[in-house]
């Protein structure tokens, strides 16, 4: 019993220890962002223009901004999403399609940023797997962004310096 009773607890612990944290101010803006995604708005504008090597087409939701880059070089795609309260920035939100995989939405990278009056205060670095992809592998001598297409350039930096970007042109 005392056994059962030790194993529990490091289980407890363990899981405790290896759990995400996960606030209160992110998951309001999570809520929100929700909120945003199931409110049926029509389209209030839309934008298409180049910046560099990469082609920008974005719709403009209200409290929402979509935006689809596409980068001529690598031709990696990457969803933006631009989550407002109120007229303030809330999340911006980037997901990279894996094109390597039975469907591109079957897998996915997804970089988020949690705003608070203009500055960052939290961030989220996740993949997607849908069911169909649950049983894929990650191979150790190769690595996820070779095996699934994931572009290595567009990392956690280019991410940063390019919500900047993003923000300054869709104030």
């Amino acid at each position: 019993m005392k056994k059962l009773l030790k194993i529990s607890f490091l289980f407890i612990v363990s899981l405790t220890c290896i759990s995400q944290n996960y606030s209160d101010e992110t998951q309001a803006v999570d809520v929100r962002a929700f909120e945003i995604d199931n409110t049926p708005i029509k389209k209030i504008s839309k934008k298409n223009f180049v910046i560099d090597t990469i082609r920008i087409k974005s719709k403009h939701f209200g409290d929402k901004v979509e935006i689809i880059s596409k980068f001529e070089n690598s031709r990696s795609n990457i969803l933006t999403e631009l989550y407002y309260d109120n007229g303030s920035l809330i999340l911006i939100r980037f997901t990279e399609n894996s094109e390597e995989t039975i469907g591109k939405e079957h897998l996915a990278k997804i970089n988020e940023y949690y705003y608070k009056n203009g500055v960052i205060f939290d961030q989220n670095f996740s993949i997607r797997l849908t069911s169909h992809a649950m049983c894929l592998g990650i191979p150790i001598e190769i690595g996820w962004y070779e095996e699934y297409s994931f572009n290595k350039n567009i990392d956690e930096e280019f991410f940063e310096k390019y919500s900047d970007i993003l923000i300054t042109k869709f104030r």
